[in-house]
């Protein structure tokens, strides 16, 4: 469990961090933040669903299907993850382009590690 606290506790900081880049027009530092903090996050909800620490190189995808997130927090995971048809890249440019420079995604994301850590909180 204190490695399962330390990823929270990062988690944490690299969304004040993202928060704080965002705010400064830094997309790619806050993107990158962003998705480290949801790595994190997962890799917590993982180890309290298993039991077991999750692989070193775990996808998104691998950790969000074996945590039993609620069906909310699964669909934004799911929205974060790289697009795996031409429609759906299409529809994650169309979120992007509705705020300059890609920030509404960050936004979305930001939604997304305020919701996984509400979850973390209550497992």
């Amino acid at each position: 469990m204190e490695r399962d606290s330390e990823h929270i506790k990062v988690a944490k900081r690299d969304l004040e961090l993202a928060r704080k880049y965002r705010s400064k027009g830094d997309i790619a530092v806050a993107t990158l933040l962003y998705n480290k903090a949801i790595s994190g996050v997962m890799r917590t909800l993982y180890h309290r669903k298993t039991g077991r620490h999750a692989p070193p190189d775990a996808s998104l995808e691998y950790l969000s299907s074996r945590a039993s997130l609620p069906d909310e927090v699964e669909e934004y995971v799911r929205s974060v993850m790289e697009p795996e048809t031409e429609a759906e890249e299409l529809e994650a440019l169309e979120v992007n382009d509705t705020y300059q420079g890609g920030s509404g995604k960050l936004l979305y994301m930001d939604g997304l590690i305020k919701r996984l850590l509400d979850y973390a909180n209550a497992y």
